[in-house]
């Protein structure tokens, strides 16, 4: 990552980030879903 032009935020974010040796992905994924262990289908309590 090339440094000029970054602010501190950006720079303290991906310090000692390297790619991911299996999948080369930068960052880790940000993920916006969940899934849930239910006893049976339907409970949810």
């Amino acid at each position: 990552m090339k440094d000029a032009g970054h602010r501190l935020e950006t720079l303290c974010i991906h310090a000692g980030q390297e790619p991911d040796p299996v999948h080369g992905a930068v960052m880790t994924p940000i993920v916006l879903s969940s899934t849930f262990a239910q006893k049976s289908p339907g409970t949810y309590d």
